[in-house]
């Protein structure tokens, strides 16, 4: 009787687990892609997994972090976003279905860079503030139609440096905001204002 009870629950362990999803995991904070990465068991709730790329630029240097895991929280799906204020980011999700489906490398879409009539507010600094000097505006381009300031802590790969931004960003940020550490760079207590742009 016990062979068989313990047979019994040997498969329907089995059978539990084969109705997880697993998905690719991964963090590369200085690359486009994985080198190396491991397989996720993801929670029974979760039905996606998720790769995200973000791309900072700041005068001549390009710098790509990447990463990929299970979509436990289904706001990573929205984070495609692009911001900026001197220091441009360009953010992007893919969510999909499917046993190690975010495999692949994410590709960063085209993006627009012509101006598209909205003005806003702008500077950065690598501080806990900035302050825009009256009427010293930029002109958004492309998908940023809307205005905003982001005070907050931004993770390089090793430990969260403060950062301000004043300047454009995409409403899909605005409307979702970004999801948090460790499923972006961006620290959990970190502010994102919206406003009303000037066109």
């Amino acid at each position: 009787m016990k062979g068989v009870l313990a047979s019994l629950l040997i498969v329907l362990m089995v059978s539990t687990t084969g109705e997880c999803l697993v998905c690719q995991q991964c963090a590369n904070y200085t690359g486009s892609d994985c080198s190396s990465y491991t397989s996720q068991t993801c929670d029974k709730t979760v039905t996606q997994c998720v790769s995200l790329l973000m791309v900072q630029k700041l005068e001549n240097k390009t710098l790509y972090q990447t990463w990929k895991s299970c979509a436990d929280d289904p706001l990573m799906c929205y984070s495609t976003y692009n911001m900026s204020s001197g220091v441009y980011i360009y953010s992007k999700a893919e969510c999909c279905e499917g046993d190690l489906c975010n495999s692949e490398p994410i590709q960063l879409n085209e993006t627009s860079t012509e101006d598209n009539g909205v003005e806003c507010p702008v500077c950065h600094a690598k501080s806990a503030c900035c302050t825009s000097e009256p009427g010293e505006t930029m002109k958004c381009q492309g998908p940023q139609t809307q205005c905003v300031i982001f005070i907050g802590k931004v993770y390089n790969g090793t430990h969260f440096n403060k950062w301000t931004h004043h300047g454009c960003i995409t409403e899909s940020a605005c409307q979702y905001q970004i999801t948090a550490y460790p499923a972006s760079l961006i620290d959990p207590g970190y502010i994102l204002t919206c406003l009303q742009p000037k066109h």
